[in-house]
């Protein structure tokens, strides 16, 4: 896992996130929106995503045999 210049997990940003999936960015708001990927927001307005939620989102879908 990659981690920030204070040693903290690090996360990304939606746009980051839908070009790290290959997806569009209104796919990683959906899956906010449903709760299946946990984020929280930035300044009250910028949503962030930990890796380690996008971990876990992602070892939830392997096991299901689902599409990130």
């Amino acid at each position: 896992m990659t981690e920030d210049a204070t040693g903290q997990p690090g996360s990304y940003t939606v746009k980051a996130l839908a070009k790290h999936w290959g997806c569009h960015p209104k796919q990683v708001y959906t899956l906010i929106s449903s709760g299946a990927l946990q984020s929280w927001k930035l300044g009250g307005r910028d949503i962030r995503i930990r890796y380690s939620a996008v971990d876990e989102y992602e070892r939830k879908q392997q096991n299901t045999g689902g599409a990130t």
